[in-house]
């Protein structure tokens, strides 16, 4: 979810800069212009210690007060808000509308670092949802803008976004390429958000290129440094992270446990895709250790978080696991049904997963065959 551009002391929106937001003496002064600034302060202080509910209110109160005043950067505001606590909880479509409306009242009032987070909120929501090009195509449209206003933060954000793309795609270079950008404009700023986003992504390439021990110290320092700044959601995708190299390595109990506190993390916050992530981790380290009925019903729980979702890589990879729970349950229709999804899924998103479950399901048919034949002597 796109963070705000705050520094120590400010107000984390982009249309006050308040040390101390308080709406209740704007109202005694009746000044409801700067209550609703006050209250979309307050909002964005929420976001950022993933109070969403709390968040929630303060924006839809600062809605409600902008839209009586006419003034259109509160608006925005409120309207950017309450997009980013949709897309925080999975609910993309509302998600999306809430930026949307955010992005024309930015214009209009000529907000350009408002503009760039809306956009960024959009290429955020595209990526989870699989539309990987609209996706690109909106944080491309980021970086111009960010730099043109020297927004270094919302820069980074895009950045750190498109690299993500780039990884989950399999392209590695540039990826990594991004992942360094991110981190010289985060260590500039003192975006400890972006300087854990960064090493997030270094230890993801590092894993797919067999490092694992490079990849656990990267994750490890993203860890550290969103535990500093109380990103709860940060803290779950590097325990996430480290749950997957572990369990790579074979030790599936420290896999297990990592999972566990992700899980545990997400749920707490209310952001499924992370909760749908970390089971569909768990759910092959239960299977590796014999526990094939239990695999199956983390799978289950997954595919039912990402598909209220549409998350559709981790609905991708819920098949893919039930597929395989399926196999070890020797009910190899519904493994192969499964299978069938995952790849047609990940064939869609254009991802390299896409070879690992084509080869699955070759092995197995060719395993079939050879069962077939076999019996009939």
């Amino acid at each position: 979810m796109p963070r705000w551009p705050a520094r120590p002391g400010q107000c984390p929106t982009t249309t006050c800069r308040s040390r101390l937001p308080c709406p209740a003496s704007s109202r005694r002064a009746g000044d409801q212009t700067a209550e609703a600034n006050a209250l979309n302060c307050l909002g964005g202080i929420a976001v950022r210690q993933d109070q969403f509910a709390q968040a929630a209110q303060s924006y839809q109160q600062a809605l409600a007060l902008s839209t009586t005043t006419g003034e259109l950067g509160s608006q925005a505001s409120a309207q950017y808000g309450l997009g980013a606590i949709n897309d925080a909880q999975g609910r993309y479509a509302a998600a999306n509308e809430h930026y949307l409306r955010a992005l024309s009242l930015f214009r209009e009032a000529g907000y350009q670092a408002g503009e760039a987070l809306a956009l960024a909120g959009l290429g955020t929501g595209s990526m989870r949802q699989g539309r990987y090009q609209r996706a690109a195509g909106y944080l491309r449209q980021v970086l111009p803008l960010s730099r043109q206003i020297g927004d270094r933060v919302s820069e980074s954000y895009a950045l750190a976004v498109l690299a993500g793309l780039e990884l989950r795609q399999g392209r590695y270079q540039q990826a990594s390429r991004h992942y360094h950008q991110v981190q010289t404009l985060a260590a500039e700023v003192g975006d400890r958000g972006g300087q854990a986003s960064a090493h997030n992504g270094f230890g993801g390439i590092a894993a797919r290129e067999g490092r694992y021990r490079q990849a656990a110290e990267h994750h490890r320092q993203a860890q550290a440094l969103y535990q500093k700044i109380g990103d709860l959601a940060g803290q779950g995708v590097a325990l996430n992270r480290l749950g997957n190299i572990a369990a790579r390595q074979g030790r599936h109990q420290q896999a297990a446990e990592h999972y566990r506190q992700a899980r545990a993390l997400y749920h707490e916050i209310g952001v499924r895709s992370g909760e749908a992530e970390a089971l569909n981790g768990f759910g092959p380290v239960l299977l590796a250790t014999g526990q094939a009925d239990d695999a199956r019903t983390q799978h289950t729980i997954a595919l039912d978080l990402a598909s209220q979702i549409s998350d559709k890589y981790e609905q991708a990879r819920a098949h893919e696991g039930l597929g395989h729970a399926h196999q070890a349950l020797d009910d190899r229709g519904q493994a192969r049904l499964h299978w069938d999804q995952s790849l047609a899924l990940f064939t869609a998103l254009d991802v390299p997963d896409a070879d690992r479950v084509a080869a699955t399901l070759k092995e197995n048919s060719s395993a079939a065959e050879a069962g077939q034949r076999s019996g009939s002597r």
